[in-house]
């Protein structure tokens, strides 16, 4: 969850395999969003499907000590009408 703790209105960029949770609990894909000052995301979370072949695959890398061969990557961007930019890997 993301919270605008500033004065001014941001702009929230959602890239990659990020969801956002509806009231009703169903992910739908985050895209962008603008959060008043003080107004809160709803909650944001990394979503992704792997077949049983590609999570055996990431078991057998995380048994060996290896990096995960399938994962879940997301951005958040957050921009103000400042034009400074703050990103999140």
């Amino acid at each position: 969850m993301l919270e605008n703790l500033s004065n001014r209105h941001v702009e929230t960029r959602f890239v990659g395999d990020l969801v956002l949770s509806d009231e009703d609990r169903q992910p739908r894909a985050a895209g962008v969003t603008v959060l008043e000052p003080g107004e809160k995301s709803k909650k944001v979370y990394p979503q992704r499907d792997f077949t049983i072949k590609e999570l055996s695959e990431n078991f057998t890398a995380k048994q060996a000590g290896a990096d995960l061969p399938h994962r879940v990557v997301g951005t958040v961007t957050v921009e103000d009408n400042r034009g400074n930019r703050n990103t999140d890997h």
